[in-house]
């Protein structure tokens, strides 16, 4: 494999071909395993960026944001903590059911030359300890297991960090070890327990940083695997999964093809597969080390006729160990700088949430403070609307106007309150409209001359005018009502709208206060309608044409007028008053002491914005 020139192609069983281009840049989409074995890398510089990741995903394993990482997912019992014995070289738990119970966060560090071998290990609640002996590192995380899950069979979301510190350790890798899929139910665990270990499978993959290393038996078609299926659905392109075949000793016929993605059951992933043989259950118990176990997997390989045209990138947990830590390093170029921006703008989110939520009220002072500010910003909210000061949204700009409408009655009171004029304006058009219609002629001709007494010629008494105005003045009382009541509806709605904009949203106080004060304002509103309505009418009218125009624009003149004043600038005057004087500030303090639940989501913000603002420092180390 290392002898081949550089550029040198070479042609596979399926007919294609592979440039093994020795400067080409490895990529999760275009994994070129050859290229990226002989690249050069600083492994130093590598080392700082992996740390500097494990820090931070360990900071931010409370948020919602996801760090690169190489997880490892499969069934249970197909060999998952072989591989990862066999890529770290030391013993995990085993167990013939669920052995792996929480995420286990499995970093390997290199150590110096002239340091002893050892590990650490952590969880929530747990201390860090310090393993100097490796044999003990299974009891160890089985004690965090239990601690976390409180049982023996159940799972848990709390993952374990153990870091493991070796010499024979070349390049720093981290791999995180989920729970395998169980499908059969024990007695005692939780009937939700394939779905618990699904969703905690599906929370680590979704995420585009997230790269996938499945564990699958060599006699399981890779195709129909589980995880496979899982993680088809947020990498449907399988450009960021690759399979571990685990158990290749007891291989199935065609096992050199579907290592290469070739025909029934295989799967044509850009990562590729590598098969790595697992320890024997009675090679575990005769101690047979793991360099031992290398040298035996190597001349297994070797040996095997089946293995005989498979390329060496395929085989052995070396090669494993070779294509994941490259491909951490690529991951981790790729995404950590779209990271470091997601967390500066939920860094940015999180601190406009915070600034919403309302300061601390604790006495009757801090109460009459906090709603006093509030009245402020409720009158000039109301002022402002009044004088046509509001924003047109797009979408409700070409809109035709509905009075009837509710549900599209908004807070444009100057908009609302001049549409509603007109509209009552072309009502009472209408009804005066028919005094010059040609139906109407014979009845004022007969009037006039039912009339005719002692007067000028072509002068007709203001009698006939009135008389002839009377049965349609009845009429125009619907309109003009209407107009009121659509008004003072529309306030009450309207103001409503209006206080509810203008107090806090995060405050647990909002919807009580909020109940208390529309009350305030709905009776307020009521009070302006008792008002007298006096619309007096020209008494000196030339004409019936005239008399109507006067009669209509006085109308509609003087009711626009009545419910500016009595609605908006009284009405608001006397909403005013009531709204500081009905509440008192015991009152006011019962509606407004904060809710231990507002401060516990004030406090959770901050832990979150020092969370992040400490993994930026790391990342900018």
């Amino acid at each position: 494999m290392s002898g081949r020139p550089k550029g040198q192609r070479r042609q596979i069983s399926n007919g294609t071909s592979e440039n093994y281009e020795a400067n080409s840049s490895p990529s999760v989409s275009n994994y070129n395993p050859i290229a990226m074995i002989n690249k050069e890398i600083n492994g130093e510089d590598c080392r700082q960026l992996l740390m500097k990741v494990d820090t931070m995903r360990e900071i931010l394993r409370m948020e919602k944001i996801s760090l690169p990482q190489i997880v490892v997912v499969g069934d249970q019992s197909v060999g998952k903590s072989s591989i990862l014995e066999a890529i770290s070289s030391i013993e995990l738990p085993r167990a013939q059911n669920i052995c792996t119970r929480c995420p286990l966060e499995l970093r390997m560090k290199s150590a110096p030359s002239d340091s002893p071998d050892y590990a650490t290990i952590r969880c929530d609640g747990v201390d860090e300890m310090i393993i100097q002996d490796l044999s003990e590192i299974p009891v160890r995380v089985i004690q965090c297991t239990n601690f976390l899950t409180g049982d023996m069979i159940n799972v848990s979301s709390k993952p374990i960090f153990l870091t493991v510190y070796k010499r024979d350790i070349q390049d720093d890798l981290t791999l995180v070890d989920l729970p395998g899929i169980v499908r059969t139910q024990i007695e005692g665990q939780s009937p939700t327990i394939y779905n618990d270990i699904v969703t905690l499978i599906k929370d680590c993959v979704k995420h585009e940083s997230a790269v996938v290393l499945h564990v699958i038996p060599s006699s399981v078609d890779f195709s129909t695997s589980e995880s496979i299926k899982i993680c088809q659905e947020y990498d449907p392109r399988y450009e960021r999964q690759m399979i571990a075949v685990s158990k290749i000793d007891k291989h199935d016929k065609g096992i050199a093809e579907r290592l290469q993605g070739i025909g029934s059951g295989s799967l044509r992933l850009p990562l590729g597969c590598v098969a790595v043989l697992n320890r024997k259950q009675e090679e575990i118990d005769a101690g047979v080390s793991f360099e031992e176990m290398r040298r035996r997997e190597a001349e297994f390989f070797r040996t095997n006729p089946a293995f005989t045209d498979v390329p060496q990138e395929y085989l052995g947990s070396q090669e494993l160990i070779k294509k994941l830590v490259l491909i951490q390093q690529d991951r981790i170029r790729c995404t950590l700088p779209r990271v470091i921006e997601q967390v500066k703008e939920k860094i940015h989110t999180m601190r406009e949430e915070l600034k919403q939520i309302p300061s601390v009220i604790l006495t009757e002072t801090d109460t009459r403070i906090a709603f006093s500010e509030i009245l402020r910003k409720y009158r000039r909210a109301v002022e402002q609307r009044v004088q046509g000061d509001y924003e047109i949204k797009s979408e409700k700009a070409g809109e035709k106007f509905d009075q009837h409408a509710r549900g599209k009655w908004d807070d444009r009171i100057a908009y609302h309150l001049k549409m509603i004029g007109k509209c009552t304006s072309e009502e009472i058009k209408k009804i005066l409209s028919k005094f010059t219609s040609e139906q109407h002629k014979p009845q004022v001709l007969q009037s006039i001359e039912e009339n005719y007494g002692g007067g000028l010629p072509n002068f007709p008494s203001s009698n006939i005018i009135q008389q002839l105005y009377q049965p349609y003045h009845r009429e125009l009382e619907k309109p003009c009502k209407d107009l009121v009541l659509w008004v003072e509806e529309y306030m009450i709605a309207c103001l409503a709208y209006i206080l509810r904009t203008v107090l806090p949203a995060q405050a647990n106080y909002t919807l009580p206060l909020s109940h208390e004060l529309i009350k305030i304002i709905k009776a307020s509103v009521n009070k302006t309608t008792t008002a007298s309505d006096n619309m007096g009418a020209n008494d000196t009218l030339i004409g019936l044409q005239a008399y109507c125009s006067i009669v209509h624009a006085r109308i509609v003149d003087h009711l626009s007028q009545l419910c500016e004043y009595w609605f908006i600038r009284n009405g608001v005057l006397v909403l005013d008053g009531e709204l500081n004087t009905t509440l008192s500030p015991a009152d006011l303090l019962k509606c407004m002491k904060e809710l231990p639940i507002l401060e516990q989501k004030r406090a959770s913000l901050r832990r979150s914005i020092e969370a992040m603002e400490r993994a930026l420092v790391e990342a900018q180390k």
